[in-house]
């Protein structure tokens, strides 16, 4: 498995998800909700803009744990490590893991069997 290829991926998906979240500033609930009388901001008013962090504190260490454990280079549970992740046994493994890293995140989640396997959703 291509750990770097994993890094970079997870980092692409990070730094959208980081993008994408940005808001107009500007707005406030009471625009969104629309106590205003249903005026939103004015046509003249500049556009919103959004500075993305250059780093996020932990963030490195974070993703590494994470990647470092589905990779097989550290235990994903005690006594388990994912050297083969194609057995049963260690697909379970990494979807009770996936499974219970999102839902510590706050996700609802749950676990979608195709048959021949399953999929983690959150």
């Amino acid at each position: 498995m291509d750990v770097a290829k994993i890094w970079a991926t997870a980092a692409a998906f990070l730094a959208t998800a980081v993008l994408g979240a940005c808001g107009d500033s500007a707005s406030s609930a009471s625009d969104i909700a629309g106590s205003d009388g249903g005026a939103d901001a004015a046509a003249d008013s500049a556009p919103a803009t959004c500075t993305a962090p250059t780093e996020a504190a932990g963030l490195e260490a974070y993703l590494a744990d994470h990647v470092a454990k589905l990779c097989g280079t550290q235990d994903i549970a005690p006594g388990v490590r994912l050297t083969d992740r194609g057995t049963p046994e260690n697909r379970r493994a990494a979807r009770t893991y996936l499974n219970d890293q999102l839902a510590s995140l706050g996700l609802v989640t749950s676990i979608d069997d195709y048959g021949e396997g399953a999929n983690v959703v959150g």
